[in-house]
């Protein structure tokens, strides 16, 4: 018996406004649970008080908040966190992200001597920070694992060389 894969991507939950409340755009979407499966975390309260403070610390700009909490949760999807630490570098990951673009966008959008670089400055900034959320998820991913890639090599007459992967063994 053979599991049936979906045909194309699965539906990501939806929010809409209600009030000045969030809620899921179909109500028949456990939004908690569908965060939680989403974040990679076990507990869906944990999940949506994480999702809450990633909407609250991310600039708006003028732009719906459901637009921008569905925007959040694609950008989570696309990330995949498997667990709650990874959850965690996500989001850190995510509203970094806006922020620069938000600054990027105020400095372009400014014409004030000196705003326009401090804003840069920052972005910069914002963009190493980023970078190295990037790289610690990534090593979180890879638990420990280290990847040699050797590019161009020399063999000189007279030596003899291995080509291709190389495992250790155990102790010999």
């Amino acid at each position: 018996m053979s599991a049936s894969i979906p045909a194309g991507p699965v539906p990501l939950p939806r929010v809409r406004m209600e009030g000045s409340n969030l809620v899921a755009a179909m109500e028949s979407t456990d939004l908690a649970q569908e965060l939680s499966a989403i974040m990679g975390f076990q507990d869906a309260g944990l999940a949506i008080q994480s999702f809450q403070n990633l909407l609250n610390a991310i600039p708006r700009e003028g732009q719906d908040k459901a637009l921008i909490a569905n925007t959040i949760i694609a950008a989570l999807a696309e990330l995949k966190p498997r667990d709650a630490l990874e959850a965690i570098l996500c989001a850190q990951i995510v509203a970094v992200s806006r922020h620069v673009l938000v600054l990027l966008t105020r400095a372009c959008s400014t014409n004030l001597e000196g705003l326009a670089e401090s804003r840069y400055a920052l972005a910069e900034k914002l963009l190493k920070l980023n970078l190295q959320q990037v790289r610690t998820l990534d090593a979180h991913r890879r638990q420990g694992q280290q990847l040699m890639r050797i590019e161009h090599i020399h063999i000189n007459e007279g030596s003899q060389a291995i080509i291709g992967v190389v495992n250790r063994g155990g102790d010999s």
